[in-house]
């Protein structure tokens, strides 16, 4: 990817940075379901840097910015972010800082760091907060409003079930094992975010991502209900 067009994305994640009181701009290797490998529509960090590694984290200022890689990827990431003023951050050495302790140097302390709440895990945003020593951490839709160049559309592959001889069990059996564990724990409902979770409960199975057959879903369970939150015409 060209330099250039990497520099344009950046240019456009910092108006709407600017657009929205923000001072920076973190960006981790996320999706609303925290998942190891993110569907193309998600992967803001390898859109707005052009470093396409499994894993990392993009940090944006309004003059700089900085890119977390670990030693699987130091070589990839420093040929693929050459000239967009990126500066490389090798996870894993001594001297490199966390992006919370690089922020902390350049947010003043009264600043505002921007995230996507949809898809920043709430325990990277708490550890980002506490390194920040003042500055708040703010959710605001800056990826989706500087996106604008051909963002992949979210995965519709067909779902089906897994069939019991090889899942093991129902999906109706597994319920009442949750429900059992509901009350033992005096709980009223179980949310179920990791797509893992959600396809071992419902035993539904899509090729939504990558090298694992997830369908993007989220589930809700009570003691006496349960709803599967899906595209309806993938079923």
């Amino acid at each position: 990817m060209s330099e250039s067009i990497i520099l344009t994305r950046l240019a456009a994640l910092r108006a709407r940075m600017e657009a929205h009181g923000g001072d920076a701009c973190f960006l981790p290797t996320s999706d609303p379901h925290i998942s190891e490998y993110v569907p193309a529509h998600y992967a803001s960090r390898a859109h707005f840097s052009g470093f396409t590694g499994s894993a990392g984290t993009l940090c944006v200022t309004r003059t700089e910015a900085a890119l977390w890689a670990d030693g699987r990827y130091y070589v990839q990431a420093a040929h693929q972010i050459e000239g967009t003023g990126i500066v490389l951050q090798r996870m894993g050495e001594p001297a490199t800082p966390k992006p919370g302790e690089w922020l902390r140097e350049r947010v003043p302390e009264s600043g505002t760091v921007l995230v996507d709440g949809f898809t920043a895990p709430e325990s990277s945003c708490e550890e980002l907060e506490k390194l920040l020593g003042g500055a708040r951490v703010v959710s605001a839709p800056v990826v989706d409003e500087a996106w604008t160049d051909g963002r992949p559309a979210l995965p519709r592959t067909k779902a089906w079930l897994l069939d019991v001889k090889y899942a093991g069990r129902s999906a109706a059996e597994k319920l009442g094992d949750v429900r059992e564990a509901l009350t033992k724990e005096g709980a009223t409902a179980l949310a179920v975010t990791k797509l893992d979770s959600a396809a071992w409960l419902t035993n539904l199975r899509a090729d939504d991502l990558p090298n694992t057959p997830f369908a993007l879903s989220f589930c809700l369970v009570t003691k006496d209900s349960a709803s599967l939150y899906i595209d309806a015409s993938r079923l």
